[in-house]
């Protein structure tokens, strides 16, 4: 599962130290990233960065979870 979420509002000028867009991604063996991103000049640099490992029975119960939920939707 990878998720994106974006911090940004057309027309509006970011802040030079704002995060702009966060990635989450998360596999079945448990494997986690994160990424925080902010956007100047037209060019995306890389703030923050997270990498850790859960079990698998914890990354299947959240993504099973999360799938109930988006079908519910």
């Amino acid at each position: 599962m990878k998720l994106i979420s974006h911090n940004r509002i057309d027309g509006k000028p970011t802040r030079a130290i704002e995060e702009t867009e966060q990635l989450f991604t998360l596999t079945r063996d448990g494997k986690i990233w994160f990424s925080g991103y902010r956007n100047e000049n037209n060019s995306q640099e890389k703030l923050r960065q997270f990498q850790e490992k859960i079990s698998p029975k914890a990354a299947n119960y959240f993504l099973a979870c999360i799938g109930y939920e988006l079908s519910q939707a």
